[in-house]
């Protein structure tokens, strides 16, 4: 009868608590639980197993056990229940959560709780809220540490707090080592934790020997079958010896490559957990994938290929290029990218790549995969297919998806061009050399598609995967000047920006500003650590962080000059004979990739190192230009019935010979167009640290933080020359002045300071001092910030350049 009046007291829908179990609030959640039933007088139930038998007894027990059950999992969140499904009864349900919390071997929670008490801070909170928080860690910590237990068992949970302790002062790199000890059900004593740590350090310190480093992949046998290669190793990795760089330092040398692929290439990055790279974020967010996709290869390279052109860029590469095609292999994920000034051009590139493929590796494309632009559907495009016999597959209307590898790799290779520029502030002009160079890096990368192997190591499993060591893209360096008219007392060197790697030469491929020429060359010294262009100009532009065409806010003049790498040099049949063994196999993806060998694993004949090669080509002028470009100039309207018009009757080619020179030495002297032309010319930089100084000798400004509410003004450099009668230089003159029209008469100021000098009053002076026999001296203030008396505040932005 007891059993029967108490089981009353528990009601379907009697809640034993309204915050139910989750992964943090255990302690709080077993008191309520444990409270409860002791208030309803069914403690029992916590400790004790249902009666034997089927007894009138028992089954009213296992009836109030199953009321009591109900209440319990109607108390705990979704995501444990699955934890406690097994379970039938509450002693087995309980015991069981306090397995899983509070139980012997949960080692992650002491950590945690030890971790949180030992490292609390207020940060803010107010004091009851943040003494709650706390006094809850004590209790938790209390049951878990057990100060009722005895003097052994005390002694044990000093020593696993020592161990804690222990583990949570090492370094991040061993955060795999911590976690693996922290999961052991039962934990080593600190000595053997020790021993742990120590066997685990000697694994990740030194560095990785290149003669024992190999990926495993597919590729040609000496009978040109593809198949399996299990006892062929990879070449040694020349990136693998990484050295006393740190991960972000390797991380930006190869292309801003990713987390996984970093660690499959240096195992020593393994404990690695995040890169924290800005310009990753810039470049490569995007939203989560909602649905996995299903990969399948083909079995056999070039049996399947896709293709997609990619443009119009609004901004014109530094070689003309707009557009560029890529061709993907299918079953080994390797890229072919070809920089175009017009889509026109796709037949011919496809030709090239079509006879490529077929010569260096015995195999025709079988397949061929595309949108449906009409460049793919051209009559010479249809009819050379038909010729071929490929079988040309277009996706179907408004379905890219049909056609989305190519587009993830388009996707793909702008993110990691993105990253390129972004982390070295490279202008847009050079986005087709960014794209070439993350072709290039795409290739040497371990691939998650390919389940961690190497798209070139698909097809040369015996060549050395990186014929010369990655370099940061973007940075300054220097390329050894070996013109014919540079004398002993010049510069040896020519200071460049470093923007990939040449296809058909064994060296790096840098552009100089001042000659406006891409240099290849292997005497090349690299300051990696040095941006070449200003980021301060990368980052003026509020759009950085979107995807437009305005990322990069000022762009290098296009210089006459052809692409190293848009067209092949004209070398003998010996040069050829040399350089395609060698070199060709890097399959350096520039604009046109690199020819692929019938035979990769015979070695090729030494190559002595060439010098650096000066390219100096013009660009086609039937090139794309701008509409401003294409147009030309065009007089007035006015002028359009002028029948005598004064162009007709005047030209340069009547001055006298001292006129041209005055004129050809007028136009040699030209003005930066922008502030990074400015700082890459000593004599402008003189200049403007000149100005620098007069500005905060006269004391013209405090060097303050910007007030909260306030507004800063910017400011510009302005750039003039000043030349003699005879058209030679005299003076170089910078000056720094203040965008006042971006204040407001009335609001921001009531009057202006601005005294000039009329011409008649320095005829009075003049004629004052001629009359009376004055000593007349002239005066040059060196500055447009006169010595007026401000009654505001004004704040003003940093120079630029020139920001502390």
């Amino acid at each position: 009868m007891a059993e029967s009046k108490t089981s009353e007291m528990l009601p379907m829908s009697a809640k034993i608590t309204d915050s139910k179990l989750n992964w943090t609030n255990y302690n709080d959640w077993t008191k309520t639980v444990r409270a409860y039933l002791l208030g309803v007088e069914k403690e029992a139930h916590l400790t004790k197993d249902p009666p034997s038998g089927d007894t009138d007894v028992g089954l009213a027990w296992s009836r109030v056990d199953a009321r009591i059950f109900f209440q319990i999992w109607n108390s705990i969140e979704p995501q444990i229940l699955a934890f406690v499904s097994h379970c039938n009864t509450v002693k087995e349900i309980m015991d069981y959560l306090d397995f899983m919390f509070f139980g012997k071997g949960n080692f992650t929670r002491i950590h945690e709780v030890c971790k949180g008490f030992y490292r609390s801070q207020q940060q803010g909170l107010p004091l009851k809220d943040f003494f709650i928080d706390f006094n809850k860690l004590y209790e938790e910590m209390k049951v878990l540490m057990s100060p009722q237990a005895d003097l052994q068992t005390r002694i044990k949970n000093l020593e696993v707090q020592a161990i804690i302790s222990f583990l949570e002062a090492l370094d991040p790199s061993y955060d795999t080592i911590r976690s693996q000890v922290l999961s052991s059900q039962e934990l080593p004593s600190l000595d053997d934790v020790f021993s742990r740590v120590l066997r685990a350090d000697s694994l990740v310190r030194p560095s990785i020997d290149p003669n024992a480093s190999a990926l495993a992949g597919r590729g040609p046998f000496e009978n040109k079958n593809y198949g399996s290669r299990q006892n062929t190793s990879a070449p040694p990795l020349t990136s693998s010896r990484s050295g006393g760089s740190s991960p972000f330092e390797v991380h930006c040398r190869l292309g801003h490559m990713s987390l996984s692929s970093l660690k499959r290439l240096y195992p020593q990055f393994s404990s690695v957990s995040s890169l924290n790279c800005e310009s990753c974020q810039f470049a490569k967010h995007h939203r989560v994938h909602l649905a996995p996709r299903v990969n399948k290869r083909v079995a056999s390279p070039f049996e399947f290929v896709h293709s997609d052109v990619w443009g119009p860029f609004s901004v014109l590469s530094q070689t003309g290029y707009r557009y560029f095609v890529t061709f993907v292999d299918d079953f080994s994920r390797t890229t072919w990218l070809y920089l175009m000034k017009h889509r026109s051009e796709l037949f011919t590139h496809f030709r090239h790549f079509f006879a490529e493929i077929q010569t260096q590796f015995n195999t025709p494309v079988k397949i061929l995969r595309s949108d449906n632009a009409k460049e793919y559907f051209s009559a010479p495009f249809t009819e050379y297919m038909q010729n071929h016999s490929l079988l040309h597959q277009s996706s179907c209307v408004d379905t890219p998806a049909q056609n989305g590898i190519t587009e993830r790799k388009n996707h793909h290779l702008f993110e990691t061009a993105r990253a390129l520029m972004f982390h070295s502030g490279v202008p847009k002009s050079f986005w087709a050399d960014a794209v070439s160079a993350a072709c290039f890096f795409i290739n040497h990368m371990p691939s998650a598609v390919l389940n961690g192997e190497i798209p070139y190591s698909i097809l040369f499993p015996t060549t050395k995967l990186f014929p010369v060591d990655p370099k940061i893209f973007g940075c300054v360096c220097f390329v050894r000047d070996v013109r014919p008219n540079v004398s002993k007392l010049d510069p040896e060197s020519l200071r460049c920006v470093f923007l990939g790697y040449s296809r058909v030469q064994k060296g790096y491929r840098c552009y100089s500003l001042d000659l406006c020429r891409y240099l290849v060359s292997t005497d090349v010294t690299f300051h990696e650590s040095s941006p070449f262009f200003p980021s301060s100009i990368l980052f003026e532009s509020s759009s950085l962080v979107s995807k437009s065409d305005d990322i990069l806010v000022y762009r290098v003049p296009i210089s006459p000059v052809q692409d190293a790498i848009s067209e092949p040099e004209i070398v003998s049949d010996a040069d050829v004979a040399n350089i395609i063994p060698s070199l060709v196999p890097a399959l350096l993806s520039d604009s046109v990739p690199a020819s692929l060998v019938s035979d990769p694993t015979s070695p090729g004949p030494a190559i002595p190192v060439p010098d650096p090669v000066v390219l100096d080509s013009t660009i086609d002028p039937s090139h794309d230009l701008p509409i401003a470009l294409r147009k030309g100039t065009h007089p007035p309207k006015r002028y359009a019935d002028c029948i005598y018009p004064i162009s007709s009757f005047v030209s340069y080619q009547r001055l006298s010979p001292v006129s041209s020179s005055l004129v050809a030495t007028l136009e040699s002297i030209s003005l930066p167009t922008n502030l990074h032309q400015a700082l890459t010319h000593p004599s402008w930089c003189a200049t403007m640290e000149e100005e620098m100084m007069a500005l905060e000798k006269a004391g013209t400004w405090t060097l303050v933080d910007l007030p909260s509410g306030k507004k800063a003004i910017g400011c510009k450099w302005v750039f003039a020359i000043k030349t003699k009668a005879d058209g030679s230089l005299e003076q170089l003159k910078t000056r720094l002045v203040a965008k006042g029209y971006a204040q407001t008469y009335g609001i921001d100021y009531s009057e202006t300071f601005s005294p000039v000098a009329k011409l008649t009053s320095v005829r009075l002076l003049v004629s004052l001092a001629a009359t009376y026999h004055w000593d007349l001296h002239q005066l040059d203030v060196k500055n447009a910030f006169l010595n007026g008396d401000l009654l505001e505040e004004v704040y003003m932005e940093q120079p630029p350049g020139f920001v502390a």
